[in-house]
């Protein structure tokens, strides 16, 4: 199988480097257009060494025109975010399986006119929301679902800090903070927002609130708080990163509990009103997640099939960050 990997920053080669360990049998190919050449493992720069050195059974290509795309079985998007739909574009008149990196794009219409342009056709294509992979998540989905009737609210939080993502780069230049990249809290963090969507079938937003921290140098609004209603159910959600301290978590209340999902310890807590918990604790290192997903995208491919992260979970999370996006209060600070 031939594989090509479109962006080769820190998501491009750790998704290469996955690639490589899983399936040593394919055929690598790289497309990138920046005169970059660190290596970066686990979001750190190897000193003394060269992607070139490094991948050295990889081809790499600075243009579309260098690739002969009839050859490309399956390709990894992982450029800028305001540029994935252009790739895929591209690749979609191959009939190429795609791995698209979140969010789909920036552009809502053009995530419909993708959704649009995959009807009837056979092509797999995969949005890499790796969190729906993480253990916290599936327990705390499995207890959702045990007890939704009985839900009063929920609180859903994702606050980190944006200097810290890549610590080698200045993060003023980085995708997540410019505009015109793609950033911005609402989809760099819209894992969220996936997560939010994949709990309920119809949510609505209530109000928003969204701005510019104190002391950040960068050009998109790096927080925003939203209330939404899904069903009867009422949901706090909180996204930003001017946060030092990360915290991540997915909360539940009931009449007769209380459960913390947390993220960040890989721990789940069940406080029930009798006065005793039920603990569960998770052991995971975070490539697993991006390992997992990419082993569920190939079974897709083999069979055809696809029910996880797909475009059209992409259009509706898309849906939901212009509808905060245009939301009356959106620009109130």
């Amino acid at each position: 199988m031939n594989v090509l990997v479109v962006g080769f920053g820190s998501i491009g080669q750790r998704h290469l480097t996955n690639l490589m360990e899983l399936y040593p049998n394919n055929n690598y190919f790289v497309l990138k257009n920046s005169d970059k050449t660190e290596v970066i493992q686990n979001c750190q720069i190897l000193d003394g060494l060269n992607i070139y050195s490094y991948y050295e059974t990889v081809e790499f290509f600075r243009t579309f025109d260098d690739i002969n795309l009839n050859i490309i079985d399956v390709a990894f998007i992982c450029n800028d975010s305001s540029k994935h739909l252009d790739v895929a574009f591209i690749l979609l008149e191959n009939n190429i399986d795609m791995f698209i990196e979140k969010p789909i794009d920036s552009d809502f219409k053009k995530a419909l006119e993708f959704h649009n342009s995959l009807i009837g056709r056979n092509v797999i294509v995969m949005v890499g929301y790796q969190t729906r992979f993480h253990p916290v998540y599936l327990k705390i989905k499995e207890i959702f679902n045990e007890i939704k009737n009985d839900i009063n609210y929920m609180e859903i939080k994702w606050a980190n800090y944006l200097p810290s993502f890549h610590e080698y780069e200045d993060y003023t230049k980085s995708y997540a903070g410019k505009v015109e990249l793609g950033g911005g809290a609402l989809l760099t963090l819209s894992h969220e927002i996936n997560i939010l969507n994949s709990f309920f079938k119809d949510c609505k937003l209530v109000a928003s609130l969204s701005g510019f921290s104190k002391g950040f140098s960068i050009d998109v609004k790096d927080f925003v708080f939203a209330l939404f209603k899904c069903e009867d159910i009422k949901i706090n959600f909180t996204l930003g990163y001017s946060q030092v301290y990360e915290e991540r978590y997915i909360k539940l209340q009931t009449y007769n509990k209380y459960i913390v999902g947390d993220l960040i310890s890989n721990t789940i807590i069940v406080f029930n009103s009798n006065g005793t918990q039920d603990k569960y604790n998770f052991t995971l290192k975070r490539n697993e997640l991006f390992t997992e997903e990419v082993k569920y995208f190939f079974n897709c491919i083999k069979t055809r099939k696809i029910e996880l992260n797909t475009v059209e979970e992409s259009v509706s999370d898309m849906a939901l960050i212009n509808e905060i996006k245009r939301h009356k209060n959106f620009n109130c600070l």
